[in-house]
C-alpha cells in the first residue's frame, strides 16, 4: 500500500513538473513579435501568422526573417520568408530610415534625443510577396506591431531605440538591436 501511495505521489510530481516546463516554453515564444496576424491580397490565406525569428540587414534595410503559418484552402502551410521592416515611435515619427548622408544621421539622432519616449516602438512589417514551391505567390499584408513596456522593460526599449537612433548606427547594428527584443 505504501509503495502505491509513493507511485501516485511520484506521478503527480512528474505531471506537475512537465506542465511547468510546457508553460515556460510557451511564455518564451509569446510577445508582440510572435504570432503577428497577416493576410494576403487575394484572400487565400486564413489564420495567417508571422513569427519573427531574427532581424538582419540586407540591401540597406532591416529585414525580419519570419516563419509564415496559416492555411490555404485545406492545406496547412509553414514557409520561411524575409519581410522588410519600418520602425517608428508610437507617435508616428520615423525612427529608422536609411539615409546615407552623415549630416542627416546626426540630425535624426539629435531630434530623436529631444523627442523620444522609451515606452513604445512601432514595428511595421512591410507588405511583401513570397513565392511558394507550388508556384503560388502570396502578397502578404502584416499588421503593425507595438512593442511597449507591457511587453519589455523600459530599459530594454530605451536601449534598442536609443541605439537605433545613434549617429554611428549602421543598418547591421540596428538589426542587432532589434534582435534583443526576441
Amino acid at each position: 500500500m505504501k509503495s502505491m501511495v509513493m507511485a501516485v505521489l511520484g506521478s503527480i510530481l512528474l505531471c506537475t513538473s512537465a506542465s511547468a516546463k510546457t508553460e515556460t516554453v510557451t511564455k518564451v515564444n509569446s510577445g508582440p513579435l510572435h504570432s503577428i496576424r497577416v493576410t494576403d491580397a487575394a484572400g487565400l490565406l486564413t489564420n495567417g501568422t508571422l513569427d519573427v525569428i531574427s532581424f538582419v540587414a540586407r540591401e540597406g534595410k532591416i529585414k525580419a526573417i519570419c516563419k509564415l503559418k496559416g492555411t490555404i484552402g485545406c492545406v496547412d502551410i509553414e514557409d520561411d520568408c524575409e519581410v522588410p521592416v519600418d520602425l517608428s515611435d508610437c507617435d508616428g515619427g520615423p525612427i529608422r530610415s536609411v539615409i546615407a548622408a552623415p549630416f542627416m544621421n546626426q540630425l535624426r539622432s539629435t531630434m530623436a534625443a529631444k523627442l523620444f519616449h522609451c515606452d513604445c516602438l512601432d514595428v511595421q512589417l512591410e507588405n511583401c510577396t513570397i513565392r511558394r514551391v507550388t508556384g503560388l505567390a502570396l502578397d502578404l499584408i502584416p499588421e503593425k506591431v507595438q512593442c511597449t513596456t507591457s511587453d519589455y522593460s523600459e530599459d530594454l526599449l530605451c536601449e534598442v531605440s536609443t541605439g537605433i537612433r545613434s549617429v554611428d548606427c549602421t543598418t547591421e547594428k540596428a538589426a542587432d538591436y532589434m534582435n534583443r527584443l526576441l
